[in-house]
């Protein structure tokens, strides 16, 4: 099997992020003052092949015309989506069934 049936096997839903979302990040102060607001594009793959299972793609773009493009990707290990870049490390898995 491929890293894309690897990971739809053990984390179906996940394929469902796979695609194209627009939208705005926005920082709010403890008090509810807007902090930061910029434009994202968020592009989610799932790869086949290489080595990642899971490749998200951001481009960020402020009303001043600053930008910043930032990509990640997510390795399956054992039932778990593992991260591990330089901004930040975790992991997602499903949830355990309960009886």
């Amino acid at each position: 099997m491929g890293n894309r049936a690897d990971l739809a096997a053990v984390m179906p839903a996940m394929l469902l992020h796979e695609g194209h979302w627009q939208g705005w990040y926005r920082d709010f102060s403890a008090d509810g003052a807007l902090i930061d607001a910029r434009k994202v594009t968020t592009w989610c793959e799932f790869p086949d092949a290489g080595p990642h299972h899971y490749v998200q793609h951001n481009q960020l773009i402020w009303d001043d015309g600053r930008t910043a493009t930032y990509e990640f990707g997510g390795t399956l290990v054992g039932d778990r989506l593992r991260w591990e870049t330089d901004r930040f490390a975790g992991h997602a898995g499903r949830r355990p069934t309960m009886c």
